[in-house]
């Protein structure tokens, strides 16, 4: 009975102290280390921007959520805090942000997380670093006003979703790094008339180019193994470019789509 007593008296010493803090530490579950999140703000000509963030196991900063002015804006993700370094845009950072018009990331980044900036229908520029080596999926999902993305060198994959419903996006091109294109990645991008650089992918998912409308010629190199269902349908203007011999020639012979050598 008087360890039942002492254990309740700590437990609400705790609370109490925890109040009177006005905030919590982080809090340790099964060794685990959960990540601290806090805001920081920067008041320019723009208003105040907020950006909310998480110290993460290794000691550097992921940005995961924002909030801007009501009115359109361009955004500058810092490249420090507190002098510690931003290297990552968190899952869903600026998820339907309809206030940012375009998007500055520092070369500290190396990760933009999934659905990143999914549904900013506002945004029509942002410039992609070197450093990031990973985009996650669905990161520009529905972007409308977004003509055009520079991928870098840096990048190894376009993954599921990326660019879906891009429909301004116009030109791409894929650096020699990038070695698949996941499902859905451009799925109805529209107004897309160019794909240049495709001599890396060995991969091309489910999907990939469906109903883009407007693209009229793709190059699918030899070293191309894989392509996903109907990666190219409701494409009525293209015509794929394939080597004899090649998988994207059997692929496409089994389609029925429009092709030369």
């Amino acid at each position: 009975m008087r360890k039942i007593i002492l254990s309740a008296l700590f437990v609400a010493l705790l609370l109490m102290l925890v109040s009177c803090s006005g905030k919590t530490n982080p809090i340790f579950i099964g060794g685990n280390e959960e990540a601290f999140e806090n805001v920081y703000e920067v008041t320019g000509e723009n208003g105040k921007q907020s950006f909310e963030y998480e110290i993460t196991l290794t000691n550097t900063i992921a940005i995961t959520g924002y909030t801007g002015s009501f009115e359109r804006h361009p955004v500058v993700i810092p490249d420090k805090i507190d002098g510690i370094e931003v290297t990552e845009i968190g899952p869903k950072a600026f998820y339907y942000d309809n206030s940012i018009t375009s998007v500055t990331i520092p070369d500290t980044v190396t990760t933009i997380g999934a659905w990143a900036f999914a549904g900013c229908s506002y945004l029509d520029a942002v410039e992609i670093p070197d450093s990031v080596t990973a985009v996650g999926d669905g990161a520009f999902y529905k972007c409308t006003a977004l003509p055009r993305v520079s991928l870098p060198e840096s990048l190894g994959e376009i993954n599921n979703y990326v660019f879906y419903g891009c429909e301004t996006l116009e030109t791409i091109e894929i650096p020699e790094s990038v070695e698949a294109i996941g499902d859905s990645a451009f799925w109805n991008c529209s107004s897309l008339t160019s794909v240049s650089g495709m001599q890396g992918i060995k991969s091309i998912g489910a999907y990939a180019f469906n109903s883009c409308t407007s693209l009229a010629e793709i190059a699918i190199p030899s070293a191309t193994e894989e392509i996903g269902e109907h990666a190219f349908n409701s494409c009525e203007a293209l015509v794929i470019k394939v080597i004899a011999g090649s998988f994207a020639e059997t692929y496409v012979l089994s389609y029925g789509y429009n092709y030369t050598k």
